[in-house]
């Protein structure tokens, strides 16, 4: 069995959330919304790809405001490579659909992504399995679109909680 974590990555100190904030040109609350829905995604895509899923936060700790974390098998990769990628796809499609789409905080989101993408190119992959990274954001974008009523519901809770489960997870969806 491997271990995957993810986190959306931001400055380190108490201000972090309003550092963050200041950077996407949105409020506290929806920069919070923000980081709560791309790691509900990572939570959410990993649990309905058969995933086991240990924790799911919203914290400031280190340089991160939020992170999960997953346990998998190694023929279970490319649902973590694709889970990895549901949070980056998750927020584009909040800021879309909440009329805050710009160029700059996809950027911003893609940015805050990069340590996702980057563990992506880490994993071990069974010979002949490797996805791209376009099929891994088409896959992810299939399941973010299919399941963002979940992928809000558990935001929400994690906004409320500041910590989940994985059977709170399973509960929710």
């Amino acid at each position: 069995m491997t271990n995957a974590a993810g986190s959306f990555r931001a400055p380190g100190d108490a201000a972090a959330l309003e550092s963050e904030a200041r950077r996407f040109g949105l409020t506290v609350d929806d920069t919070r919304e923000l980081v709560a829905i791309h790691e509900a995604a990572h939570a959410v895509v990993a649990v309905v790809q058969g995933l086991k899923l240990d924790t799911l936060n919203l914290h400031v700790r280190g340089r991160a405001l939020g992170g999960f974390h997953v346990t998998y098998f190694i023929r279970d990769t490319a649902a973590v490579a694709v889970s990895l990628a549901a949070g980056e796809r998750a927020s584009e499609l909040w800021l879309e659909l909440g009329g805050q789409w710009t160029e700059r905080r996809a950027a911003i989101c893609r940015k805050n992504a990069a340590a996702d993408y980057d563990q992506i190119a880490e994993l071990d992959w069974l010979p002949g399995e490797r996805l791209t990274t376009e099929t891994i954001n088409e896959l992810a974008d299939e399941l973010v679109h299919r399941h963002l009523h979940q992928i809000v519901t558990v935001a929400h809770a994690l906004i409320e909680r500041g910590s989940l489960t994985g059977a709170d997870v399973e509960e929710l969806i």
